[in-house]
């Protein structure tokens, strides 16, 4: 538009020359004021311009087509004709980056709400962040940059999780083993007098030594009393990812523990079993050690480990788990997730004396490593991406 305006301004100037009169002067001098106008107008509308995300911090599950919304507000009076917002995209997972540019229109006196999609062939998060807004007149002759006030310089993301996988497999209740706990089933009764699950009419079979005296004296009906089922803190999910690269086979080992974190998280919360998730966060330098009851829980667990998922070394997170762990503390089942195994993996495992019983779910690429030593006390289950409801089926939680 630059070289139409300037063989505008020739064909004017010569116009000007060879007609005398005072269309020609006017034609010139509109021609030569227009950049002036053009900048004095688009300056008046970027003080009264905004642009901003609408929302930030959402989840979907991967592959979905997610949208970042920009939201443009001009109160001004005046149209800005163009405005280029360039809009850096930067995946968590890959750590690459990509600016897109989005050209449009701001309207006056105007709220508008604009979608740009963006999504990921894996789980993780992808941020975007305004860089810089440029507005143009009509015939982009003039440019002025949005000030940095008036736009958004902090940047927002969307997350990819895992769906739920409906999982059936066996939930152990570690109270049995003498985990001590003062938590309770609100979905099954149990043995614990201690606390009261509910109340029922006598039924043929109920215990003598369960009937509620009081109430049944108050009333004509016989009731006894169900007891309440304790719930330990007894299953602990740790995990691990060590990526040396970004090939196809190490993003998969990677999708496949992302699945498996959250699909065994997502299982035991919905079979009301508490559980804590484990993982070290490299970006803060520090050990997160989470407790879930809720599957909302795991859900912001899974958001808040996808932030940080690559760790720099295998074993991280055990090796900073145990060198802070307390020696009261007691699981029934340590189960850690990871895409790297080796003997010093086990050896890490098997004398830290935390659980019970232990298990390895090892992302797998059809290489399982062999192990010289003999480990009885310690499961180790290959799991495949995008097939974790089988990779587990057999394991007892």
């Amino acid at each position: 538009m630059i070289f139409v305006y300037f063989l505008l301004m020739i064909i004017a100037f010569l116009f000007y020359i060879l007609y005398n009169g005072p269309i020609s002067y006017y034609l010139f001098f509109f021609l030569l004021a227009l950049p002036v106008f053009g900048f004095i107008w688009i300056l008046i509308s970027s003080r009264k311009t905004t642009v901003s995300f609408k929302s930030d911090s959402r989840v979907y599950p991967r592959g979905h087509d997610s949208p970042f919304m920009l939201r443009l507000e001009n109160r001004s009076p005046f149209l800005i004709p163009n405005a280029v917002i360039y809009i850096r995209y930067i995946n968590s997972l890959t750590n690459k980056g990509s600016v897109i540019k989005v050209v449009t229109p701001i309207y006056s006196r105007n709220v508008q709400l604009l979608r740009i999609s963006a999504t990921s062939e894996h789980y993780g998060s992808i941020s975007a962040k305004i860089e810089k807004i440029k507005l143009y007149d009509i015939l982009k002759i003039t440019r002025l940059k949005l000030p940095k006030k008036n736009f958004q310089s902090s940047p927002v993301s969307v997350t990819f999780i895992p769906e739920y996988i409906p999982l059936e497999n066996n939930v152990t209740n570690y109270a049995d083993y003498g985990l001590e706990s003062d938590k309770f089933s609100e979905h099954k009764p149990g043995d614990d007098p201690s606390e009261i699950f509910g109340i029922h009419e006598y039924q043929y079979g109920d215990r003598i030594s369960r009937i509620h005296w009081k109430l049944t004296a108050k009333s004509d009906t016989t009731y006894v009393k169900e007891y309440s089922l304790p719930i330990a803190n007894s299953i602990c999910l740790a995990a691990n990812v060590c990526m040396k690269s970004n090939s196809p086979t190490e993003l998969l080992k990677y999708d496949a523990v992302i699945e498996a974190f959250y699909a065994i998280g997502a299982y035991l919360s919905e079979s009301a079993c508490p559980h804590t998730m484990l993982w070290y966060d490299e970006t803060n330098k520090r050990l997160v050690e989470k407790l879930s009851k809720e599957i909302e829980n795991d859900t912001d667990s899974i958001r808040d480990y996808l932030k940080c998922a690559r760790s720099s070394e295998d074993n991280k997170v055990l090796s900073e788990y145990y060198a802070s762990v307390t020696e009261n503390t007691r699981y029934g089942h340590f189960i850690y997730i990871t895409n790297t195994l080796s003997d010093k993996t086990i050896e890490l495992i098997t004398t830290s004396e935390v659980a019970m019983r232990y298990t390895i779910l090892y992302a797998d690429d059809n290489n399982m490593p062999s192990f010289d030593g003999m480990y009885d006390n310690i499961d180790i289950i290959s799991i495949k991406p995008s097939r974790i409801e089988s990779s587990i089926s057999e394991l007892l939680l």
